[in-house]
């Protein structure tokens, strides 16, 4: 059996402190880098956050007409208690930059579907690839002629609308996707929210 003599004891346990001491100088520092990451991180993403394009739907808005665009205006209270007042509906879909930075090649896709099937707009949409600058609206322009809105003004069947605008800022790109439904007892469009991969509403 080793026998140690007191100064030998008081040397070993003064190592034995070191070591625990140095141990927990290691992981004081580990931690201190994971939270100092953490906090850099957090920085990181809250700039991104901020530092961005945020492209979305501003608004909806229908305007009836009799015999077409360029014909008379037909109030939408007309339009509610007699449908059969106007035979064609202009839909202006303001495209907006809710963020701080500009946009780049902003491409809005509309897929109008009347009780789940898709249906092609009186006019195509040549809207592709613009830049919107933050706070600015660009306007998007639906048509629905004589053969379509009656069907849309009855309610029945369902017109719904899936509004997606895909762009980029820098080499990041951004996909947004709202759905909107009209709703002939408003004469209004409802946002129905990002909803685009539900299943598109029916009636019969």
């Amino acid at each position: 059996m080793t026998q140690y003599t007191p100064d030998q004891k008081e040397t070993k346990s003064h190592n034995h402190r070191m070591e625990i001491i140095g141990w927990l100088t290691l992981f004081a520092v580990v931690i201190y880098a994971f939270l100092t990451f953490l906090l850099v991180k957090n920085g990181q993403d809250t700039y991104d956050a901020v530092d961005r394009p945020y492209v979305g739907v501003e608004r909806t808005t229908p305007t009836f007409f009799l015999n077409g665009p360029s014909g008379s205006v037909v109030d939408p209270k007309t339009v509610l208690s007699n449908p059969a007042t106007a035979n064609f509906m202009r839909i202006d879909i303001a495209i907006k930059n809710f963020g701080s930075v500009p946009g780049l090649d902003v491409n809005p896709i509309i897929d109008a579907r009347l009780n789940g099937k898709q249906i092609a707009p009186s006019n195509p949409l040549p809207y592709k690839g613009f830049e919107l600058f933050p706070g600015h609206s660009y306007l998007v322009t639906v048509d629905l002629g004589p053969n379509i809105f009656p069907h849309v003004a009855s309610g029945s069947p369902v017109f719904q609308m899936d509004i997606t605008v895909h762009y980029r800022y820098g080499n990041k790109t951004y996909e947004y996707c709202e759905r909107r439904q009209y709703m002939p007892q408003l004469a209004a469009f409802l946002d129905r929210g990002p909803i685009c991969n539900y299943p598109w509403a029916v009636a019969f």
